[in-house]
């Protein structure tokens, strides 16, 4: 269904890969080994979260697609006797999807989802 005309939205995605117990960026330009952190929010809850992991926003499922398959390009890989090419690693795709709809009375009511 399309959105009214009264909201906008962004979209932005992530990506990462757990190897070896270590973080690393998917998108970032170099490969490097990122720092997991943990944080508190204003109602006690603990987040975990990837200190500087790159955020890209996408504006069409192409972008967000040609993303996907730049990380996919650098993940580790190995054959296996099962697989060729077996995955060495855990990743994790994120989109986060934000919207703002503006109301008949001008209020402006946000949500915020993650993929």
């Amino acid at each position: 269904e399309g959105a009214a005309s009264n909201t906008e939205f962004l979209v932005r995605v992530s990506f990462l890969e757990i190897y070896n117990d270590q973080v690393y960026d998917l998108l970032a330009k170099t490969r490097q080994r990122m720092e997991v952190r943990e944080k508190t929010d204003r109602m006690g809850n603990k987040e975990v979260f990837v200190k500087d992991l790159k955020q890209f926003v996408v504006k069409s499922v192409r972008e967000m697609m040609n993303l996907l398959h730049k990380g996919q390009k650098i993940r580790k890989v190995g054959a296996t006797g099962m697989n060729a090419g077996s995955s060495r690693s855990h990743s994790i795709f994120t989109i986060n999807v934000e919207s703002c709809e503006t109301t008949e009375d001008g209020k402006k009511m946000f949500k915020v989802g993650k993929l």
